[in-house]
């Protein structure tokens, strides 16, 4: 990595480069899409979505579309995978802990 790219992920001109997320506060919603995490409690699977959902979907064979989805939450599971925040919540509720 160069120095300039370096100098334009810190002040936000490029909020993604090569693998790397600007810490900017004009990429705040690219790097919640690049931290965002998906867990598989089936396969005791945990990961981090990364920098494309098309990798991701390719990587676990499953349907981009059907991922954007559980992305964007319009749905809550898709072949066992979920958002971590949606499994967090339905462990909380399972256990009672919510009230």
């Amino acid at each position: 990595m160069r120095e300039s790219n370096a100098r334009s992920l810190g002040c936000g001109l490029l909020k993604r480069f090569h693998g790397w997320c600007s810490g900017h506060k004009r990429a705040k919603k690219e790097r919640e899409r690049f931290l965002t995490v998906l867990v598989n409690p089936k396969e005791d699977k945990r990961q981090i979505l990364g920098q494309t959902v098309t990798k991701f979907a390719a990587a676990h064979h499953l349907c981009k579309n059907e991922v954007y989805k559980l992305i964007n939450r319009r749905k809550v599971a898709y072949r066992g995978w979920m958002l971590e925040s949606t499994y967090l919540q339905a462990q909380n509720a399972i256990t009672g802990t919510i009230f």
